[in-house]
Formats: C-alpha cells, sequence, structure tokens
C-alpha cells in the first residue's frame, strides 16, 4: 500500500513572506496613532520601540523614539504608544498636592528667611546708630 498523501510536516508550513500581509496595521480615526488590538500586542511594540531607540542611540548617539508606555484609547477600543507615563488620577492628584504643599512650605521658609534677615539688618542697622550717637554724645560732652 502506498502512501500518496503528503508527510504531516511537509504540508503546511507557512514562511515569512506569505504571513506578512495577515498582520497590517490600522490607525485610530479619532488620534491617527497605530492602533494596536491588546496589550500584549502593545506591550511587544514597546519593547520593539525600546529597543530600536537603544540601537538608534548606539549607532548614532541620538534617537527620536520616545515611547515609555501605551494605553486604552476610549474611541477605537485598542491600545496605543504614548511617551507620556501613565499615572492613576488619585495618585496624581496626591502627586499635584504634594508638590503644592512642597512650593508653599518652601515660599514661607524663604519668606522667613527674609524676615529674619531684614530683622538682622534693622538690628545692625540701629546698634550703628546707637554707636554713632554715643559717640557724638561724648565728643559733645567733652
Amino acid at each position: 500500500m502506498a502512501r500518496t498523501t503528503k508527510s504531516r510536516y511537509q504540508g503546511s508550513r507557512r514562511t515569512g513572506a506569505l504571513t506578512i500581509n495577515r498582520h497590517t496595521r490600522t490607525f485610530c480615526p479619532a488620534t491617527g496613532k497605530v492602533r494596536l488590538r491588546d496589550s500584549h500586542q502593545a506591550a511587544h511594540a514597546l519593547q520593539g520601540a525600546r529597543r530600536v531607540a537603544s540601537l538608534e542611540l548606539f549607532q548614532t548617539g541620538h534617537s527620536n523614539r520616545r515611547e515609555t508606555s501605551f494605553y486604552k484609547c476610549a474611541s477605537c477600543a485598542g491600545y496605543h504608544l504614548t511617551s507620556e507615563t501613565y499615572r492613576d488620577p488619585e495618585e496624581w492628584r496626591r502627586f499635584c498636592q504634594a508638590r503644592w504643599e512642597a512650593e508653599r512650605m518652601a515660599e514661607a521658609a524663604a519668606d522667613a528667611e527674609r524676615a529674619a534677615s531684614a530683622a538682622r539688618s534693622r538690628a545692625a542697622l540701629m546698634s550703628a546708630v546707637h554707636a554713632a550717637t554715643r559717640q557724638t554724645d561724648m565728643t559733645c560732652a567733652a
């Protein structure tokens, strides 16, 4: 009994050239960015962008690739790469509040230092005036 069918290893091998058209990139109509179908594909694309950036940096000394994270788009329900770092809204509010408080404390410390400096200069001026007055009184009394 002769075998007329192909071996299971010869049947459906695909080369890269055959599958190249299967992964076409679509763009988001709202943002114009490349649409990635899920978070796994977005993470893979982010990793590739970082790899390209490091290669460009090594070869030319600079790179224009700035992608740092990805996010889910509300309009196309896909994912996009972005150069902005993702922040949780509550975390961002706490960060802004802490920064605001630190700035206010720095301003208060600077105001206190200015007031202390002004008080020291007033005290130095008053002591100089008193010393000059005493010296004038002593020369007038003599």
